[in-house]
């Protein structure tokens, strides 16, 4: 109960008491799975009926589609159609099955017991139907993600990824596809009746796979131009729902949109300015200037008088008050100096901290090279008055933690 390949262009009106019904798929419409073989021509010897063939029933087969011959529920015999297999074919209930799978060499074991399962003394238990498996790639699935967790490399933090894209599939295994999610030769299988199963099971897998790009040393930002790669990734998620059970696998997954939420965002923007300010004294100094100028003018505006506000800022004590004032909007205004190396500082050397990196002389909020954010200091002595003190300012004079 095989198959018999035809030459080019053998079916004509002049054969058709001799090749009896020819079937074909028709046009297999976008999105469609699976579709029962249409018949398009009627001979004159043979009894079969739509998608019903018998011995000598002809069949055609195009580039990228799967014909099965289905018994009883279950794949007897295929043809997979490539450049070397597509064409024309007889069905002889004679001859075992041909299996003609083209490059999908992998199917053959799955079909090594056909033959004892699905005959009786070369004859079919019962009817024998034909039916057509898409094998184009399907493309235009849409998908959402919604924070999913991924450690970005550039800062060494995790972020909450979201965005949206496309994702492609294709069948790769149709006997698989066939008996465990269709088994009806005579239905029309859309891609709809899938998809929304298969868009919960991608997001599922969507962070265990985004855990393996990270680790390549990829960017939450750059993930737009890895489709390849993160499709690989899902895959090695997937195979077992997909590829095993439905013969299904994800060709490539576009994702046209990627940013972060809004935690995440502020969080990478203090990184970035941090960054910034530690490579760049010159930012540094201006953003100094702009701390200590803003942080005067709220002195200056103080209900309880502007003597108290710089006191508060710490800008005067005892009876130097004005000569402190004056003294900090000058260093205020000074630019940011050149040291002995060439490098840029701001502050003096009392203003430096050294950091748990490993980085030493400090003189921002955060470390430039790993981002760590200054340590409080938890106790200090006053250097105008003496006093021990825990805050921002001294409890006694008012002055500013050195």
């Amino acid at each position: 109960m095989g198959l018999i390949k035809l030459a080019f262009g053998a079916i004509s009106s002049a054969l058709k008491d001799q090749t009896l019904e020819v079937f074909e798929s028709g046009q297999m419409e976008d999105g469609v799975l699976m579709k029962p073989a249409a018949q398009v021509m009627r001979g004159g010897k043979n009894k079969g009926t739509e998608n019903v063939i018998s011995d000598g029933s002809t069949f055609n087969v195009a580039r990228n589609q799967c014909a099965i011959l289905v018994e009883n529920g279950r794949v007897h015999d295929l043809v997979i159609g490539d450049e070397n297999t597509e064409g024309q074919y007889r069905y002889d209930s004679n001859t075992e099955p041909s299996l003609l799978v083209g490059g999908f060499a992998e199917l053959k074991p799955v079909m090594e017991n056909l033959w004892e399962r699905f005959t009786v003394g070369g004859q079919s238990k019962n009817v024998m139907r034909l039916c057509y498996i898409n094998l184009q790639e399907i493309r235009d699935n849409k998908i959402g993600l919604g924070n999913v967790p991924f450690r970005d490399s550039e800062f060494q933090i995790t972020v909450k990824v979201q965005g949206f894209g496309r994702y492609s599939f294709c069948i790769k295994n149709p006997v698989a596809f066939f008996e465990n999610i269709c088994n009806d030769p005579s239905k029309v299988v859309h891609k709809e009746e899938l998809t929304s199963q298969m868009k919960s099971e991608v997001l599922a897998s969507m962070q265990p796979a985004l855990g393996r790009i990270a680790a390549q040393g990829i960017a939450y930002d750059m993930l737009i131009n890895y489709p390849t790669q993160i499709a690989d990734e899902l895959n090695k998620e997937l195979n077992s729902k997909w590829e095993q059970l439905r013969g299904i696998v994800m060709v490539s997954l576009a994702l046209e949109s990627v940013t972060v939420d809004d935690a995440s965002a502020e969080k990478i923007s203090k990184l970035q300015e941090a960054r910034a300010m530690g490579s760049n004294a010159a930012i540094a100094g201006g953003r100094l200037v702009n701390a200590q100028a803003n942080a005067m003018e709220s002195a200056a505006s103080n209900t309880a008088g502007a003597m108290t506000g710089f006191m508060g800022f710490g800008m005067a004590g005892g009876n130097h008050a004005a000569a402190s004032a004056m003294d900090l909007m000058r260093q205020a205004q000074q630019p940011a100096q050149q040291n002995t190396n060439g490098q840029q500082e701001v502050g003096s050397a009392g203003d430096t901290w050294d950091c748990s990196c490993g980085k030493t002389g400090n003189a921002g909020k955060f470390c430039p090279e790993c981002g760590a954010s200054k340590p409080e200091k938890k106790e200090w002595f006053c250097t105008e008055c003496g006093a021990k003190n825990s805050g921002k300012f001294c409890s006694e004079c008012g002055s500013k933690r050195p």
